[in-house]
């Protein structure tokens, strides 16, 4: 008798991920423009923030800009226990909070749904990848195009490990992609 076998559910994740990360992501100007507008209304950065929450082996795996409710916030997902923690053994967080208040005092979620964590498995297997951090991402960044950064996290694109980085220039943006090892400019 034939016995059906079963994926586990991070394999299924694994596969969506993975084949929704090759289709790479739209990004379209329409889908921006509240923010550019806030943006410079901005009193802390994407490395504000990285900092702010990088403490101990807690790793910044993804940080961005974002309009909520006509608010302006900035926030950073994290791996509580840092990179060399399996997903499955970690804890996934997000740090949320006002961008434009004089001191940013974000909210603390611990994801629990599994579009978060999935998402979240995917950035820290990614990040394990490489040497580099989200910082290091951002100060190329910022050598290599004038703006404020809004958002940077590690994808897969067209089956490639890279690094994409929004960046804010009046009004408009502009799109960069680094290689996930070497940090070069793709």
């Amino acid at each position: 008798m034939r016995q059906a076998v079963f994926p586990s559910m991070l394999g299924v994740a694994l596969v969506l991920l993975f084949a929704a990360g090759a289709m790479g992501g739209e990004y379209e100007a329409e889908d921006y423009a509240p923010l550019l507008k806030e943006l410079p209304q901005a009193k802390h950065g994407l490395t504000d923030v990285i900092s702010e929450v990088s403490k101990g082996p807690e790793t910044a795996i993804e940080s961005k800009f974002e309009m909520e409710d006509g608010k302006l916030l900035v926030g950073v997902y994290t791996a509580e226990k840092g990179l060399g923690v399996d997903a499955e053994n970690n804890v996934f967080k997000e740090y949320n909070g006002a961008a434009s208040e004089a001191k940013w005092t974000p909210e603390e979620e611990v994801f629990k749904d599994f579009e978060h964590i999935a998402r979240s498995a995917q950035y820290e297997t990614l990040l394990s990848m490489t040497k580099l951090s989200l910082l290091d991402v951002i100060a190329k960044a910022q050598k290599d195009q004038p703006g404020t950064v809004f958002e940077v996290k590690p994808v897969v694109e067209d089956g490639r490990p890279i690094f994409s980085v929004l960046v804010a220039e009046d009004g408009k943006f502009h799109r960069l992609r680094y290689d996930l090892v070497s940090g070069t400019r793709l």
